[in-house]
C-alpha cells in the first residue's frame, strides 16, 4: 500500500501563494525531542499501511476554533491523504441552541427552551466537559437536532455516537426519533451515553423524555459522531473568549476525554491570554502546565503541538508586543514536553504583519480574527507542515 497519495492529489484546497507568508518557516519545530510525535506518527503508519485502529486528535482553541474552518480545513486535508483515513466527523456541539456560532459544516436546530454556559463566563457555576459549553432545559419536551451537511469528498455519516450528558437522577432520558430503535447504553459515572444506531445517518436528533416524577432537567455537553471504521478523529473545541485559564475552569474535561482518549493534542489557546499589555507569561505557562497534566492522567503518551499567537492589535490601535513572548513560552514548554511548535506568528511575518494580512483580506478589520479565507490559508499551512513532518518519519523508517 502506498504511504500517501501524491503531492499533486494531497491538498484538497489550492491556494494562492502570497509573498509576504514565510513559507520556509512553515514546519513543526522541536525544542526538546520529537519522541512524542514519533510515537504519534506510529500509530498513524498502522492506520495507513495496515488499515489498523482509529487516531483521536483534538484541537482545542477560542473563537478561532469554534468557527470551525480552520481546524476544518485541517481535518479535510488529513482525511483526504489517503484512501479510508477518515473515521468520521467527531466532536460536535449545538452552539445555535446556546445563542453562538455554529461551524460551518454542519447546522443545529432546536426546541423547547435552552440555556446555555460557556467557559468564560466566571460568574457562572456549570460542571462543563471537554467542550468548554453546555446547554441545559428544564422542559420535557425540548428536542437538539444536528445536521451533517453534504460534504462532496468525504463520507462523513455516522452509525454511533457518544452523548455527553447529565446522568443524575433528577436528569430527563432521551431517545432518537429518526432511529427508535437505536441502543443506548448510559456509563452514568463517566458522564455519557454510547448509542448505536440501526443505520448510516446524516443527523442527530435528540428527543428529551420523562421516565420519573423526579426528573426536571437535562444538560447537553456535546456530541461525537463515530462510526466502526478505523481512521481519523479530527475533534475541534472551541468557545468564543477562551484562554487557558477558561479550560481549567471546566471540571471534567479530562473525565470526558476518556472516552476518546487523545493521541495528539494541538493547543492553539493564547490570542486571549495575551491580547493585553499586563500579560504574565509566566502565569501562561503554569495554566498549560495544569491543562497538560489533566490530559495526561488519561492519555500519559500524548504528543502535543503548540501554535504561537498570531499576530494582533489590542483595541484595535495598538500593535500588540505579547506575540514574541507567547512564542518564547510555547518554545520553553515544547522542551518541557518534548512537544511540537508551529510558529504561526512568524510564518505570517511576525510583529505587525496582520496589517498585510488585513491588506490581503486574510483577516478582519478587528487586526485579531482571520477572514474565512484566512482561516483556510492557515489550515492548509498547518496541514502542510505536519504532513510533511510525518513524511520525514516515513523516510527515516525506510532507511532502516
Amino acid at each position: 500500500m502506498q504511504a500517501l497519495s501524491s503531492p499533486a492529489q494531497r491538498y484538497i484546497h489550492d491556494y494562492p501563494s502570497y509573498d509576504f507568508i514565510d513559507y520556509e518557516k512553515n514546519q513543526l519545530q522541536y525544542f526538546g525531542t520529537a519522541e512524542p510525535m514519533q510515537g504519534f506518527y506510529q500509530k498513524l503508519d498502522r492506520l495507513v499501511y495496515r488499515g489498523e485502529g482509529q487516531i483521536n486528535i483534538l484541537h482545542v482553541g477560542g473563537s478561532h476554533i469554534q468557527a470551525g474552518i480552520w481546524s476544518g480545513t485541517i481535518r479535510e486535508t488529513l482525511h483526504s491523504l489517503h484512501p479510508g483515513i477518515a473515521a468520521g466527523r467527531g466532536l460536535v456541539f449545538p452552539y445555535r441552541a446556546a445563542k453562538t456560532n455554529t461551524p460551518y459544516d454542519y447546522s443545529v436546530d432546536y426546541g423547547g427552551g435552552w440555556e446555555g454556559c460557556r467557559n468564560v463566563e466566571k460568574n457562572k457555576d456549570c460542571d462543563l466537559g471537554v467542550m468548554g459549553i453546555s446547554v441545559t432545559t428544564k422542559r420535557n419536551d425540548a428536542w437538539l437536532k444536528i445536521e451533517l451537511k453534504e460534504n462532496p469528498i468525504i463520507d462523513y455519516s455516522f452509525t454511533e455516537a457518544i452523548v455527553y450528558h447529565s446522568t443524575d437522577a433528577q436528569s430527563y432520558c432521551f431517545d432518537f426519533p429518526n432511529d427508535p430503535q437505536a441502543s443506548i447504553q448510559t456509563f452514568a459515572d463517566k458522564g455519557y451515553s454510547k448509542i448505536t444506531f440501526t443505520r448510516a445517518l446524516d443527523t442527530l436528533h435528540l428527543q428529551v423524555k420523562q421516565t420519573d416524577s423526579l426528573q426536571h432537567y437535562f444538560t447537553c455537553y456535546g456530541f461525537k459522531l463515530e462510526n466502526n471504521r478505523s481512521g481519523i478523529y479530527y475533534n475541534a473545541v472551541g468557545v468564543n473568549g477562551a484562554d487557558v485559564p477558561a479550560y481549567l475552569r471546566s471540571p471534567n474535561f479530562a473525565r470526558d476525554l476518556q472516552a476518546s482518549p487523545p493521541d495528539l493534542v494541538i493547543f492553539s489557546i493564547g490570542i486571549n491570554d495575551a491580547l493585553y499589555p499586563g500579560f504574565s507569561a509566566q502565569a501562561y505557562k503554569e495554566n498549560y502546565r495544569e491543562l497538560i497534566r489533566r490530559i495526561k492522567t488519561v492519555s500519559p503518551h500524548v504528543a502535543i503541538i503548540f501554535t504561537t499567537n498570531n499576530d494582533s492589535y489590542f483595541k484595535r490601535r495598538y500593535v500588540n508586543p505579547n506575540g514574541e513572548k507567547v512564542k518564547q513560552a510555547m518554545a520553553e514548554l515544547s522542551l518541557q514536553y518534548n512537544a511540537a511548535v508551529w510558529d504561526m506568528y512568524s510564518i505570517m511575518g511576525g510583529r505587525g504583519s496582520i496589517d498585510t494580512w488585513v491588506s490581503a483580506r486574510l483577516a478582519k478589520t478587528d487586526k485579531l480574527h482571520f477572514s474565512a479565507e484566512g482561516y483556510r490559508v492557515i489550515g492548509g499551512l498547518l496541514a502542510s507542515a505536519l504532513v510533511q513532518d510525518y513524511e520525514k518519519h516515513i523516510l527515516t523508517r525506510a532507511r532502516r
